[in-house]
C-alpha cells in the first residue's frame, strides 16, 4: 500500500562559518583601489554524514564507532527520517532488517528477531507509551538488536528501540513543514531552536506536529497532536543541563487488522474493519525530562537522567477471534474505562576515556531506579442466562460473518469489570568497559545485577501476586577490525526481562523471562561512509 504524499518545508537558518586566514598570502587597499594578491579564505564545516550515523552513545554507552561495537545497532537519522517522510516509530524503522510491524494500530507493537517490542526508549530510558511513539521530535532513532538487559534493565528480549531527542542548538533555526496526502491526510511539522541570551549559555528549542487523517481501513480515523518544548543551560564547555517536557494527544481507534482463514489472511477487502464506526480509542501521554552532564576532568564525566511519565487512555473497540473458516467470527465489545500508567526513572553514571597499563578503556559505572504503577479498568457484556435453558445469551451481533459484515449493531452494556492493579519497582547497579586491546582488536564486557519487585491485584476475587526477582545478567563481545573499513565480530549476551504475572499449579510465581544471545556478524563501510552494511547469524532464545 503507497501513501501518496507531497511535502513542503520552509526553513531558515543562520549560519557559522569557520573562516581561517593564510598569513603566507598578502593583500592591501589603497584609495578604494586593490594592490597585490587578496587573502586566501578557507571555509571549514563539519562533513554530513547525512543518512548514517558513526556512533550511537545512548544505546552503546560509548563512543567508539558502530563499526568497532561487538554488537548488532542499527540507526535510522533525522535525514533518513525525513526522506521516509516517516511520521512513527513504525515507519522510521521500516528499512531496518529483521524489524516489522505486529498487530495493533495503536500501541508499539514492533517485532524485532521474531519477538515483540511493547515499549519503546527516550534518550536510553524505557517509557511505557501509551499510542505511538512521536518522530517529530526525534534526531534519530538507534535499534539495538538482541537481548539489552545489561546496559538498559528489564525489557524485551528482541532489542531496544531508542529515541534520541532533538536538543537546543545555539544557531537559530526555524522550520515549518507540511504535508497532505492520500485518505485525507493533512500534517503539520513545527521547529524552532536558538538562543535565548547574547552569552549563548541559555537555549530553547520546541517541536510540534499536528495530524488529522483518515486511512485506507474503514472506521479508521486519527488526530494527533504532539507539543515538545526544551531548554538548555550550558555555563561552560564542561557542563550541559537539558530540561524537556512532551505532550502527545491521540485518538484513534484499534484497529486489529485481518484474521487469517487456513494459513493466509481471510480473502476480504483490504480495508474491511471488523469493528464498528463508533470504536474509538484516545491517549494522552506527558513527560517531563531532565539530564545533565559535567566533564570532571579530561578522562571522567559524571552525568543523571531523571524521567517521569504519565499516561492516560481510554476507549471502546471490538475483540474478535475467527471460530469457523466459512467466516464465523466470535465478536464481543469491550469498554477501555481507564488505562493509567506512571512511571519514574533515574540514574547516576560515571564514564571514563582512560589508559590502564598501555591499553585504552571507555569504562562505564552506574546505578538506576525504576517505579512503575499501572491500573486498568476494563469492562465486558456480562452474559447470563435469561431464559433458563443453562446457556448463556449471546447478543446480536456477537457471532459475526467476515465475508457478509453486518454493521451497527449497538453498543452492548459493558456491565463485567476487570480491573487490575500493578506495580514494579527495580534497583541496579551495572558496568561496562570497551577496550581497545590491540589496534585492531575491541573487546565489550558488561555485567548488571537486578533486584525488581512486582506486584498485582484485582479487587474483584482475585489472588494478589508478589515478586521479588534478582537476576545478574552478562555480556561479552569481541571485535577484529581491518584497516579497509570492515570488521568481524561475536557476542554473547543475557536478558532479564519481565515478571511472568500468575501462579503454577503449585502455588508458586513463576520464573521471569529470560533470554540467551549466540551472535557472529560482519560489518563493512564505504570509504566516503555512504554505506554501513551488517550481516549477523544468531541464535535467540
Amino acid at each position: 500500500l503507497v501513501l501518496a504524499c507531497l511535502s513542503v518545508t520552509l526553513s531558515h537558518q543562520a549560519w557559522a562559518n569557520e573562516a581561517k586566514m593564510d598569513s603566507t598570502d598578502s593583500s592591501s587597499i589603497q584609495n578604494g583601489k586593490t594592490s597585490g594578491q587578496l587573502k586566501k579564505v578557507v571555509i571549514t564545516s563539519e562533513r554530513d554524514i547525512a543518512q548514517r550515523a558513526e556512533q550511537a552513545p545512548s544505546t552503546t554507552k560509548s563512543t567508539v564507532p558502530l563499526i568497532e561495537t561487538p554488537i548488532s545497532v542499527q540507526t535510522v537519522p533525522k535525514a533518513l527520517i525525513d526522506d521516509l517522510q516517516a511520521n512513527s516509530l513504525r515507519e522510521a524503522s521500516q528499512t531496518v532488517s529483521g524489524v516489522y510491524a505486529g498487530s495493533t494500530s495503536v500501541h508499539e507493537d514492533i517485532i524485532v528477531r521474531g519477538f515483540q517490542i511493547r515499549d519503546s526508549y527516550r534518550n536510553g530510558v524505557r517509557t511505557r507509551r501509551l499510542g505511538a511513539t512521536e518522530v517529530a521530535n526525534a534526531e534519530r532513532v538507534d535499534i539495538l538488536k538482541g537481548p539489552s538487559s545489561v546496559a538498559f534493565g528489564r525489557g524485551d528480549v528482541g532489542g531496544v528501540f531508542n529515541v534520541v531527542t532533538k536538543k537546543p542548538q545555539e544557531t537559530a533555526y526555524y522550520s515549518v513543514q507540511q504535508q497532505v496526502g492520500s485518505d485525507s491526510f493533512i500534517q503539520t511539522q513545527v521547529d524552532a531552536t536558538g538562543s535565548v541570551n547574547d552569552s549563548n549559555t541559555v537555549l530553547y528549542r520546541v517541536t510540534g506536529a499536528y495530524e488529522n487523517s483518515d486511512s485506507f481501513r474503514d472506521f479508521v480515523e486519527t488526530e494527533r497532536t504532539f507539543i515538545a518544548p526544551s531548554l538548555s543551560f550550558v555555563p561552560s564547555e564542561d557542563t550541559r543541563i537539558n530540561l524537556e517536557f512532551e505532550f502527545a494527544n491521540q485518538d484513534s481507534p484499534i484497529d486489529r487488522g485481518i484474521v487469517a482463514v487456513g494459513n493466509r489472511p481471510a480473502n476480504v477487502p483490504v480495508g474491511r474493519n471488523f469493528g464498528e464506526k463508533g470504536d474509538n480509542h484516545e491517549n494522552e501521554v506527558s513527560i517531563a525530562a531532565f539530564d545533565w552532564s559535567h566533564r570532571l576532568n579530561e578522562n571522567w564525566t559524571l552525568r543523571q537522567n531523571f524521567l517521569q511519565e504519565k499516561g492516560r487512555g481510554q476507549g471502546f473497540e471490538h475483540l474478535h477471534t475467527l471460530i469457523d473458516d466459512d467466516g464465523s467470527l466470535y465478536r464481543v465489545g469491550r469498554r477501555i474505562a481507564q488505562r493509567d500508567i506512571d512511571s519514574t526513572y533515574t540514574s547516576f553514571e560515571l564514564a571514563g576515556q582512560v589508559d590502564w597499563l598501555g591499553v585504552s578503556h571507555e569504562p562505564v559505572l552506574g546505578v538506576d531506579y525504576y517505579d512503575t504503577e499501572g491500573q486498568f479498568d476494563f469492562r465486558m457484556p456480562d452474559y447470563v442466562d435469561i431464559d433458563g435453558d443453562d446457556i448463556p445469551d449471546i447478543p446480536a451481533g456477537t457471532i459475526f460473518n467476515i465475508f457478509q459484515p453486518v454493521y451497527g449493531q449497538p453498543e452492548p452494556d459493558t456491565t463485567l469489570q476487570d480491573t487490575t492493579f500493578n506495580s514494579a519497582r527495580n534497583n541496579a547497579v551495572y558496568i561496562q568497559d570497551q577496550i581497545s586491546l590491540t589496534s585492531h582488536l575491541r573487546l565489550l564486557v558488561g555485567g548488571r545485577y537486578d533486584n525488581a519487585k512486582s506486584h498485582l491485584e484485582s479487587p474483584i476475587g482475585s489472588t494478589a501476586i508478589t515478586t521479588n526477582d534478582k537476576e545478574f545478567s552478562s555480556r561479552v563481545g569481541l571485535a577484529w577490525v581491518s584497516e579497509s573499513n570492515w570488521s568481524v565480530y561475536s557476542n554473547y549476551t543475557e536478558s532479564f526481562s519481565d515478571t511472568n504475572y500468575g501462579l503454577s499449579a503449585s502455588g508458586k510465581n513463576f520464573n521471569p523471562t529470560k533470554g540467551e544471545q549466540f551472535e557472529v556478524g560482519f560489518k563493512a563501510e564505504s570509504t566516503d561512509k555512504g554505506l554501513f552494511t551488517t550481516l549477523a547469524l544468531y541464535e535467540l532464545r
